[in-house]
């Protein structure tokens, strides 16, 4: 169980920790602060002519392991990308989507080729033809863990092992093994597997972005606003200015404002307390520590004007909030 220190009150000045590739602690945190639960897995094996169309926001996250013959993934308003042998495509925000074999063949809604609530081997198509082996998991994703990474992703991520190392096929393999056998614990097994897939692919997609990132991910390649970014989230309890921000980045002001919420739509003190607010939320949800010392182990200065801030972006106070997400857990469209 992890501790929460309260606020110290004479300034120290922040270490910025980072990896070798320079994406932490920024990255590390927002990773961190994902919470996948309610893990379905299933596997499938199609040939041709199948297709299968699956509505918004069925999962919130959803991934696609393919081997064998390739096929195609359609999603709303994106153009189709074709999926080959040992690929992974994530889906992280639940778009309306389909798979099939050929962009000709017309898709059928999942649940009429899928009993609702079945999560085992199915075959779809023809009898002939080249073999195309779905292997796919579904994640609820707490909305308390939600943060600017996740929202600046695209509505699909494609991975081909072949050009990456060999840890994410050892990844692919041993889920497609643990799918097929089904030995003693595979479901808990998959579900990690499947979250190890998920966080790998999408690092290797934010390394791909380094000449034209989108949004928030243009921080991960601006070793200034980095920093900045750094230091908010190992230091977020400290009362952070944007003049010291400024400073530690090596910037004016108005520079750092305005290149910060160009990246992210909002400025860093802003971001800062949203981020805290998120944070405050992983707490109420997963420890026992009293309201009190959650507001000072995030940083705000006072118990009202986080009661305030929280409400208005959760829509329900502190207290509510935790007693209402512990009831409901198993509900996730309640929280």
């Amino acid at each position: 169980m992890p501790i929460w220190l309260p606020v110290r009150c004479s300034y120290r000045k922040p270490r910025l920790l980072t990896s070798r590739s320079g994406h932490m602690d920024a990255f590390t945190d927002a990773l961190q602060s994902l919470r996948f639960r309610d893990f379905k897995p299933g596997l499938s094996e199609r040939r041709p002519p199948w297709g299968t169309q699956y509505p918004p926001k069925a999962w919130d996250v959803i991934f696609y392991a393919i081997q064998g013959a390739p096929c195609w993934l359609t999603v709303d308003g994106i153009e189709p990308v074709r999926i080959t042998d040992n690929s992974i495509c994530i889906l992280p925000h639940g778009h309306a989507h389909a798979l099939r074999d050929s962009l000709d063949t017309v898709p059928l809604p999942v649940r009429r080729v899928r009993p609702e609530g079945y999560y085992g081997l199915m075959r779809y198509g023809g009898e002939d033809g080249p073999l195309t082996k779905v292997y796919f998991g579904s994640f609820r994703l707490d909305h308390h863990g939600r943060n600017p990474l996740w929202d600046a992703l695209p509505p699909y991520v494609h991975v081909k092992l072949r050009e990456k190392p060999s840890w994410l096929d050892a990844l692919f393999f041993w889920f497609q093994e643990e799918m097929t056998h089904k030995n003693a614990g595979h479901a808990s097994v998959c579900s990690r597997i499947g979250e190890l897939l998920i966080i790998q692919s999408i690092r290797i997609y934010i390394e791909r972005l380094a000449e034209d990132p989108p949004n928030f991910l243009a921080v991960l390649h601006d070793p200034q606003l980095l920093r900045v970014l750094n230091l908010l989230h190992s230091q977020s309890e400290y009362p952070w200015t944007l003049r010291r921000l400024a400073t530690e980045a090596g910037m004016s002001r108005s520079r750092l404002a305005e290149r910060f919420s160009a990246c992210l739509g909002e400025g860093p003190i802003h971001y800062l307390t949203n981020w805290r607010i998120r944070k405050a939320a992983l707490m109420l949800a997963e420890t026992e520590e009293k309201i009190s010392i959650i507001v000072q182990s995030v940083g705000f200065r006072s118990e009202p004007s986080f009661n305030i801030a929280f409400k208005r972006r959760y829509g329900l106070p502190p207290g509510r909030y935790r007693r209402l997400y512990r009831e409901k857990l198993n509900h996730p469209e309640v929280v």
